[in-house]
């Protein structure tokens, strides 16, 4: 059997560029939650979530490398497929405070595409018995293998960025973000849309609180797991102005 990398390096964006984009993006498309639906982080890691169609520069630049490198990711990783149906900011406003418990991303989709924007990532990752820190530049396009490894994001200072296309979501929830998503450029995704109302209550009574069902984990000092829980999702109620683009559809 193959064993597959923790993270694997794609490309290198301009940093500078990278975060003038995130502040666009933060002063001009609505907040999509607070913490998120895997209730594996905190209020702190706010989040803003794009149809892959989007039109914003560094979203487009970004589905762009991913799919030009998907013959590669397929070659280096062969038991997982490609896919993408969202890109979604995450604007963590102080990560000095802490961020998510550790855990796996497998519930709703296999490992996380990132452009580390600002912090260098500073992921810590568990492998067996072994635990190893992820510290890349700001720009990097990178994969890390989420769905095969315990992983967490240290605490740091300051904010926070970093551009997520998860890989291979859940089909049934492609439609969801396509139908969600504004008649805009920017293609942002309606948090108060009803059918993605539905979905995260549908999706949070799926989860089962067991050692079993559940990777959220904390780590004790004694180099033992025990089970945990960080905060579920704060959807706020859009502004005026957003609601008015949704209804120029």
């Amino acid at each position: 059997m193959k064993i597959e990398p923790t993270y694997t390096n794609i490309s290198n964006f301009d940093a500078d560029w990278c975060l003038d984009q995130c502040y666009q993006i933060i002063n001009t498309c609505p907040i999509f939650e607070k913490s998120n639906n895997s209730g594996k982080f905190f209020r702190n890691y706010h989040t803003y979530r794009f149809y892959i169609d989007s039109e914003i520069p560094i979203i487009k630049k970004f589905v762009e490398t991913l799919n030009n490198f998907s013959e590669i990711f397929c070659t280096t990783y062969p038991d997982k497929q490609y896919y993408l149906g969202y890109v979604y900011l995450a604007h963590t406003i102080n990560s000095n405070e802490k961020i998510c418990v550790w855990h796996k991303d497998k519930t709703y989709f296999d490992g996380q595409f990132h452009i580390t924007v600002k912090g260098n990532a500073k992921i810590k990752v568990q492998d067996g018995s072994i635990e190893s820190k992820i510290y890349v530049d700001n720009g990097t396009v990178w994969y890390l293998n989420g769905s095969k490894y315990l992983h967490t994001i240290e605490s740091s200072d300051g904010e926070r960025f970093e551009l997520l296309a998860p890989n291979a979501p859940r089909k049934r929830g492609l439609d969801l973000w396509k139908n969600g998503a504004s008649n805009t450029p920017e293609r942002w995704i309606n948090p108060q849309d009803p059918d993605i109302i539905n979905n995260r209550k549908r999706t949070r009574s799926d989860h089962k609180y067991t050692l079993e069902n559940w990777s959220g984990r904390e780590k004790n000092i004694d180099g033992t797991w025990e089970l945990a829980v960080a905060e579920f999702t704060e959807s706020p109620k859009l502004e005026q102005k957003f609601v008015e683009q949704l209804n120029e559809k």
